[in-house]
């Protein structure tokens, strides 16, 4: 039996504790957060919880470790995590920025322990459909990708308290770098970056509203990002997702907006249809994802999406950050 610990004990450490729940070779043994109110009902279903991560790994003989905490407080953690001998999934991204991401990559290689950065993605059925069909030669050459993945104004206002720090660029760039590398299998020598700003400074968040970025790979295609957390809350869901790839032999379209159910009625909205469960099994990507961890534990098998890819897009989106703010384009 694998004995996990989370930290961070919110939606997203909710959401791995009841996956854990549903693995026959993984238990969830600890939990940590700072916030105890968040914890009480881990308390009641026997897991030991605690406020303090550094205790944790002291006391609850942990195999690995969940770690769910915001983008920007990772560092110490991880860092405490590969220390302690713990295998890691780590939320994306690895860090905010390239020095904490080298210096936990640097721990983790030290320490030989198996880490996965959550690219959940990776595991999202349309996307698995288009990488089956590239790895068949069906796309051809790569000719132009366009990406876009956009958030509600919800996520930065409401379900995010710690938006102000972070930007579109942390918070949604992640997925959609680390998908056109996987997709394609190529690594970026360009980059140009852009932000935009106002509607979230007039209410007192001090952050972008959108992000831009034009990245040039090394087979010399060039890919698009657009990333918007500002968006109406009348969107049919918290977030809209869309790649355009277009190849010599063919192209995809992808649209994970339209997610197969629409409701009229009272209001438009879609079912989300891509993160169901059945018979309280969960089969959205991110369990998916964290089944496929413990697998590799089980193995003893190196995830794709380790610690050193981890740091690579880490300092793509880094840079795109200074591209942004001094205007002007950077060589990888």
């Amino acid at each position: 039996m694998i004995h996990f610990g989370i930290i961070g004990a919110g939606i997203r450490g909710s959401m791995y504790a009841d996956t854990l729940s549903q693995n026959s070779y993984a238990e969830l043994t600890a939990i940590c957060d700072a916030d105890q109110r968040k914890l009480g009902k881990f308390g009641q279903q026997g897991i030991r919880t605690y406020d303090d991560y550094k205790k944790m790994f002291d006391d609850a003989n942990l195999n690995a470790v969940i770690i769910a905490t915001p983008d920007f407080l990772h560092l110490e953690p991880a860092l405490c995590a590969a220390e302690a001998g713990c295998h890691i999934l780590v939320e994306k991204p690895l860090a905010t920025t390239s020095e904490d991401a080298s210096l936990i990559a640097k721990t983790i290689t030290e320490h030989d322990v198996l880490c996965m950065v959550a690219f959940e993605n990776r595991w999202n059925a349309p996307f698995v459909a288009v990488k089956n069909e590239i790895a068949l030669g069906n796309l051809g050459k790569v000719v132009s990708i366009n990406f876009t993945l956009n958030d509600t104004i919800f996520v930065p206002t409401e379900m995010l308290p710690w938006a102000k720090l972070s930007s579109p660029g942390w918070f949604l760039f992640p997925h959609a770098i680390d998908l056109v590398c996987w997709l394609t299998g190529d690594q970026i020598k360009r980059i140009y970056g852009w932000a935009g700003e106002g509607v979230l400074k007039t209410m007192g968040i001090e952050t972008y509203d959108s992000m831009k970025a034009l990245l040039e790979f090394n087979s010399g295609f060039a890919a698009s990002f657009n990333s918007t957390w500002t968006l109406q809350n009348t969107l049919p869901l918290v977030y809209d997702l869309k790649v355009e790839i277009i190849g010599s032999k063919n192209s995809y379209y992808i649209d994970l907006q339209d997610q197969m159910v629409r409701q009229y009625g009272g209001e438009y909205k879609n079912l989300h249809t891509l993160g169901y469960s059945v018979d309280g099994r969960m089969l959205g990507a991110p369990s998916l994802m964290l089944f496929d961890f413990i697998d590799h534990i089980r193995k003893g098998k190196k995830p794709e999406s380790d610690h050193i890819h981890g740091e690579y897009i880490t300092k793509i989106i880094d840079a795109i950050h200074v591209s942004a703010k001094d205007h002007k384009i950077i060589e990888v």
